[in-house]
């Protein structure tokens, strides 16, 4: 599966552990706990990492009360949050952190860490926002016959496998409708082929994964955002390079990084 490379899940103290949890839990990995003393953050000697101790040891006694069975280990770091977690990334391969608030405001610091964590590995990062309650729903992810959503598409069918999940498969068409022609609300053969040749293999090793395509019409992102809504996880692709760069600033994955008010992966390969 797509997840076989991780050794790791990588998580932020203070936010939700459903997310992390699970992830932990269905790859059968363990959870680095992370705590960043940001350079700021001292205000005498010693300071900072009592603090950071104190607050990583009262997070993993929380969650070894409610999760005895998720092997847990703390790691307290120093220096400016996002070079420490992309370091952190780039080792262990997969991190679940925290975003913004589950309206979709952009109001929490962990929030711009989080996107620019997202925006420079190349690894599968998941983003959580404040606030969400669990949903047992489908995984829903984006396709549009590119590189990068075949990409998204194998992660998002592994984790759909994992989770005992339906796979929806969604193409976004832009303009409007015409009334009484069907064909305005198909996928396009190109994305349709591209979708059955990536999930061939996978889905004849994992039959019961129940994998339906859906085209819908209006903005990319304000479509999967929407669908998100009632998914436990939502997955688009992003390029290959950093979605941050003023050039791709209107990019769907960058946009719907910041709208989607669901745990969200963004998948580069």
């Amino acid at each position: 599966m797509a997840v076989s490379r991780h050794n790791a899940t990588l998580f932020t103290c203070g936010n939700s552990y459903t997310t992390p949890v699970d992830a932990t839990r269905l790859r059968r990995l363990p959870l680095n706990l992370v705590h960043v003393a940001a350079p700021g953050d001292r205000t005498e000697p010693g300071a900072s990492d009592e603090d950071g101790w104190k607050l990583l040891h009262k997070e993993i006694n929380r969650l070894r009360e409610a999760f005895p069975e998720v092997k847990v280990w703390p790691l307290l770091l120093h220096g400016p949050p996002a070079r420490m977690l992309l370091t952190e990334t780039d080792r262990v391969g997969f991190a679940v952190l925290g975003g913004h608030g589950a309206g979709g405001a952009d109001t929490l610091p962990a929030a711009s860490t989080a996107y620019e964590v997202v925006g420079h590995t190349p690894h599968p990062v998941v983003v959580v926002p404040e606030g969400r309650g669990r949903i047992r729903g489908p995984v829903v992810v984006g396709v549009d016959g590119s590189d990068r959503s075949a990409h998204a598409l194998r992660f998002a069918f592994a984790e759909a496998a994992l989770r005992g999940r339906q796979l929806r498969t969604v193409h976004v068409l832009s303009g409007k409708a015409r009334p009484g022609n069907p064909a305005d609300m198909r996928m396009p053969e190109k994305v349709r082929r591209l979708t059955a040749a990536v999930l061939a293999g996978r889905h004849a090793g994992n039959p019961d994964v129940d994998v339906t395509e859906e085209a819908h019409r209006g903005d990319p992102a304000e479509v999967l955002a929407t669908l998100g809504d009632e998914a436990e996880l939502l997955v688009v692709g992003a390029r290959a390079r950093d979605v941050f760069k003023e050039q791709l600033f209107g990019s769907v994955s960058r946009r719907v990084v910041h709208s989607a008010r669901c745990p969200l992966a963004v998948v580069r390969r």
